[in-house]
């Protein structure tokens, strides 16, 4: 559904993006880690549609993507909310600007108010909610616009571990309970929470980002966090990076995998 062709990007003179190229399956879970500066974020900003890459095309459906478009919805770290609207009304703003009548949006926004759990919580203001319910907002306000592929930068890094963990299943809970299930690129320093969530985790190398490998993930949901088997794959992963990285980002690296 989605294909990127050998896409090169640059800012400047410098190189962030090298020569990537991957295809990804509609209805599927990628993750896409790699070292800092590497152009995770950016690789999504061009997917949005956002930036256009210097070479190569990316194409949705057979569409080179040129522009923004409802198709493509977009979850940022730092929530990225209205803090003067309700909950409901930053869920609704997408529709708002897309004309949809009041009533439909009404509607629209109830049903994923209640899909992602936030049904009494409608009239609040985001200034009152944890971390974790504002990143359920911005996840419904995504949903709510009905788009085949929803870009995820890093949605749950400034959380702590324990609502970190929550959300992800509740991530995966959102997925599979969508009237269909979306195409998700999530991009994440953390391995662990890559090998948790993805079907397929796509591995950059350091900068200019090109892709290493591409590693499926065909194990059954819902997954142990401590298997053998996750734990292989995180292995595998974190080697991979690390033969990538120079030294003194290296270690920057496994402070932070300590940390998390």
């Amino acid at each position: 559904m989605l294909q990127v062709r050998r896409v090169i990007h640059s800012f400047d003179s410098m190189t962030v993006l090298s020569d990537l190229s991957f295809d990804v399956p509609a209805g599927k879970f990628v993750c896409i880690v790699g070292p800092n500066g590497c152009g995770k974020t950016t690789l999504l900003r061009l997917i949005a549609g956002l930036a256009r890459p210097t070479r190569g095309e990316i194409v949705l459906n057979g569409k080179p993507i040129q522009e923004p478009g409802p198709e493509r919805g977009f979850v940022f770290q730092e929530y990225a909310l209205f803090p003067w609207r309700s909950v409901r009304k930053n869920i609704e703003f997408g529709l708002e600007m897309r004309g949809v009548a009041p009533l439909q949006r009404r509607e629209i926004s109830k049903r994923y108010i209640d899909l992602v759990g936030l049904r009494g919580f409608e009239d609040y203001a985001i200034r009152r909610l944890s971390g974790g319910m504002k990143q359920k907002v911005s996840i419904a306000r995504a949903l709510a616009n009905e788009p085949i592929v929803i870009l995820m930068d890093e949605p749950f890094a400034a959380l702590d571990c324990q609502t970190r963990n929550v959300m992800q299943e509740e991530l995966l809970n959102i997925w599979d309970a969508s009237r269909e299930r979306k195409t998700i690129l999530f991009v994440t320093h953390n391995v662990e929470e890559a090998v948790f969530l993805a079907d397929l985790v796509l591995v950059l190398s350091h900068r200019p980002g090109r892709l290493v490998e591409a590693l499926p993930v065909n194990l059954p949901r819902p997954r142990d966090r401590i298997s053998p088997e996750l734990h292989r794959l995180r292995g595998h992963i974190l080697d991979l990076l690390a033969a990538q990285m120079p030294r003194e980002e290296l270690l920057q690296e496994s402070c932070e995998v300590v940390r998390d």
